[in-house]
C-alpha cells in the first residue's frame, strides 16, 4: 500500500498526504479545523450535540439552478422573479 500511495502522490502531486488513524483525538482535531475554516458549521449543540452542517462547494452555488419551494406557489418553479 505504501508504494501505491507514493506512486499516486507522484502522479497527482497533492499538497500533502494525510494518514488517518481513526482516533477520537484525530476526529476532534479534524472537526475543529473544518469549523475554523468554515467547511463545517456547528449546529445548536444543546439540541443536536456533535452535529454540523456541511455544504459542498458553497462558493460555487448557482442561484439560477436553485429550486425554491414556497407555500403559496407550485413547487419547482424557480425563483419568484422568474
Amino acid at each position: 500500500m505504501l508504494a501505491w500511495v507514493d506512486e499516486m502522490a507522484k502522479l497527482c502531486k497533492p499538497d500533502r498526504v494525510y494518514w488517518c488513524d481513526g482516533s477520537k483525538a484525530e476526529r476532534k482535531a479534524l472537526t475543529a479545523e473544518a469549523v475554523e475554516k468554515g467547511i463545517l458549521i456547528k449546529l445548536n449543540q444543546k439540541k443536536l450535540p456533535g452535529c454540523y452542517y456541511h455544504r459542498s462547494e458553497p462558493e460555487r452555488r448557482r442561484p439560477r439552478r436553485t429550486v425554491h419551494v414556497h407555500l403559496h406557489r407550485e413547487p419547482g418553479r424557480g425563483r419568484p422573479d422568474e
